[in-house]
């Protein structure tokens, strides 16, 4: 292409950049709802996103809140493990000539303290059903349906659909 050419390509480029940007300016000025939300992202606020907002009564989240407190430091210890082992882990697979059983070791090590965690937040949830009545261990049994990383799922499982048939 010649100069002139490309010139003039980023010349419309920058025209179509500026009508699109007026265009969205004026959505939002007329109060355009963006992605069905009553707000463009930017526009909002804390409190709006789904995690912000509170779940479940405040005497529920004190329990909870309380429970995970007291294994506070039995998870912290357990994160430093898991840190240390892909650490060491990394450092095994990078070097010169692989040490197969050190790493296996190592990869071993991060099992057990990721074990040691996910220990804490079970004893953790089990502190806290223990002091909850009836109706509100609901909403914990409620959390642990959830798979992770659904939090505010509202679908089925992750992934691709399914076959049409």
């Amino acid at each position: 292409m010649s100069e002139r050419t490309i010139k003039w390509v980023l010349l419309v480029s920058l025209l179509a950049n500026a009508l699109l940007v007026g265009f969205m300016v004026g959505q939002v000025g007329r109060g355009h709802p963006f992605g069905g939300f009553d707000r463009p992202m930017a526009m909002r606020g804390p409190g709006d996103r789904p995690m912000d907002r509170p779940r479940g009564d405040e005497a529920t989240r004190t329990v909870l809140r309380e429970a995970f407190a007291a294994e506070r430091p039995a998870v912290e210890k357990a994160i430093a493990d898991i840190r240390a082992a892909r650490a060491q882990s990394a450092a095994l697979v990078r070097a010169e000539t692989l040490d197969a059983a050190a790493l296996d070791t190592a990869l071993a090590q991060m099992r057990l303290a990721s074990d040691a965690a996910l220990a804490s937040f079970h004893r953790s949830i089990a502190a806290a059903a223990a002091k909850l009545d009836a109706e509100h261990r609901g909403a914990l049994a409620r959390m642990l349906e959830r798979a992770p990383g659904q939090r505010n799922a509202r679908r089925g499982p992750p992934g691709p659909p399914p076959p049409r048939q």
